[in-house]
């Protein structure tokens, strides 16, 4: 296997090299920490967890052999530091996809015309949006909310998903599918971006979303960690419907970490 750009920075790491352990660590953690809000929502127990994953990444950097690539290595512990905290609190969450329907179809009313001319409107539809998707994700379970971000919204193939999370490409793939088969259905019938028909649509959750306090329209946090506040339905019109539920994903594609983890780890002398 062939080094990726990151193996250098690898080995330099592992021999003392300091400034190389921090651009390590710079290199992965905005994909480890975008990778912790799919699985986990809320951007505290996100941010939480990612500086516990790059911790781990870092004490056990001697123990990566190179026989697979650097991310699919820093996935699978992150993939493993999810998974235990779901199994040290498995009814924490405790939302389901018909439960999660009802909400949404609830409480519906159209913006005010003040609303609508806010400088602020276009961004708090996109953190509604983002927080949306992103919480409809916890009504699967871990192992195939695992499966699907891996899968959808990564991209990742068959093989490296598997590796990452440790079971056979067969079950990979089945995992992914049964969680397609969840996701999908939902999606094309009640979100009003991946579908006219949809009941759902954003601008319409806005009141409530005020209202109910679930959503941080002070600091909105996804729209801030992701720098999007682009209208994906004429991104999404364009593709297939077969990928539309995917594609609402993947159109938020990079999460930045509110905290630079680099200067964190060398601020308490880890590198």
């Amino acid at each position: 296997m062939g080094d990726s750009p990151l193996d250098d920075l690898v080995r330099r790491s592992t021999q003392g090299d300091k400034q190389a352990l921090e651009s390590l660590i710079r290199s992965i953690q905005d994909k480890v920490f975008g990778f912790c809000v799919r699985l986990l929502w809320r951007r505290e127990e996100a941010q939480e967890a990612c500086q516990e994953v790059l911790i781990k990444v870092v004490t056990h950097l001697s123990q990566f052999r190179f026989e697979s690539k650097f991310e699919t290595w820093v996935f699978r512990i992150a993939a493993n530091h999810v998974a235990d905290l779901g199994r040290a609190a498995p009814a924490a969450k405790g939302i389901s996809f018909s439960r999660f329907e009802e909400e949404l179809d609830s409480d519906q009313m159209e913006p005010t015309q003040n609303e609508q001319d806010s400088p602020d409107f276009q961004a708090q539809i996109s953190e509604i949006r983002m927080s949306c998707t992103t919480a409809l994700l916890q009504c699967l379970d871990a192992d195939h909310r695992l499966a699907y971000v891996l899968g959808e919204i990564l991209e990742c193939d068959h093989r490296i998903g598997s590796e990452i999370l440790e079971i056979s490409p067969a079950a990979f793939r089945k995992r992914l599918e049964r969680a397609r088969d969840q996701v999908e259905p939902f999606t094309q019938k009640v979100c009003g971006v991946i579908t006219e028909s949809g009941t759902c649509r954003c601008p319409r959750r806005l009141r409530y979303a005020k209202t109910c306090g679930k959503i941080d329209f002070a600091k909105l946090p996804f729209v801030t960690a992701s720098g999007s506040v682009s209208d994906p339905a004429d991104f999404i019109r364009k593709i297939q419907l077969v990928k539309r539920t995917a594609a609402h994903y993947r159109l938020t594609r990079r999460f930045e970490s509110p905290i630079d983890f680099g200067s964190l780890l060398k601020s308490v002398g880890i590198a």
